[in-house]
């Protein structure tokens, strides 16, 4: 839906449709010049255990996700976006 609907896009394979709107949506924030990486706006990984753990205990991460994730699965998430 999101691609359709923001980047009109005309594809009728939901995940062709999605993987194109993902490309065209990085590429948007490459034009504004929006870092994509928390390495570029110098966040490291100092932190990551502290974050993970508050981010699952004041979310619902752990209860109420589609998905559920602990503190690990959160580490996890924040390196893959180094």
């Amino acid at each position: 839906m999101f691609a359709r609907n923001v980047w009109d896009l005309d594809r009728s394979d939901d995940y062709e449709a999605a993987i194109a709107g993902i490309i065209l949506t990085e590429l948007f924030f490459i034009e504004l010049g929006l870092p994509g990486t928390l390495s570029e706006i110098r966040i490291d990984d100092s932190k990551f255990e502290l974050m993970a753990s508050e981010a699952v205990k004041t979310s619902g991460l752990s209860t109420r996700a589609y998905v559920k994730l602990d503190t690990e699965d959160v580490v996890q998430i924040y390196r893959n976006c180094l």
